[in-house]
């Protein structure tokens, strides 16, 4: 028998790492939130009072301001047949009356109204952030991803 220390670490083919370290662990704040943070909903009229009254016999579609009839052939509307054709013509009748609601695209996307809801503000304690390194974008997709960014920011989001 020999004294040599039993050491585990040498006999294992694999290593186990931690996820963070227990320094850079996040320590919650025990604070309450200001009042200037608190989100509010308002209510300034009731918004069902101007809903319009469903036709039982509906016409027949035409194009409107956001809802082409190219939009109509890419609406996935009646594709196993279950709907007769009064009710799929209601169907477009409704995406048409209603379609401001609708975002074919990234300059079409809206906001909530701030009359029913105040901006949203984040409160956060000061800190030292994380110095991560960037995630790598792989060349095949990296122009793809630039066109997306470049949308997002032509459109303001």
């Amino acid at each position: 028998m020999t004294s040599e220390p039993y050491i585990l670490s040498e006999q294992l083919p694999y290593q186990s790492f931690a996820y963070k370290k227990v320094a850079n662990r996040i320590k919650p704040v025990a604070t309450t939130l200001p009042e200037k943070f608190r989100i509010v909903r308002h209510i300034p009229s009731d918004p069902l009072a101007d809903l319009p009254i469903l036709p039982t016999h509906p016409p027949k579609f035409t194009p409107g301001r956001r809802y082409t009839q190219e939009q109509k052939d890419k609406m996935p509307v009646n594709i196993d047949g279950f709907l007769w054709p009064e009710e799929e013509n209601l169907v477009h009748y409704i995406i048409k009356i209603h379609e401001m609601a609708f975002a074919w695209d990234e300059t079409e996307k809206g906001k909530f109204s701030d009359d029913y809801f105040d901006p949203v503000v984040i409160p956060t304690v000061e800190h030292i952030p994380w110095v991560l390194r960037n995630i790598p974008i792989p060349p095949g997709l990296y122009n793809k991803i630039v066109e997306v960014i470049k949308a997002k920011i032509e459109s303001g989001i």
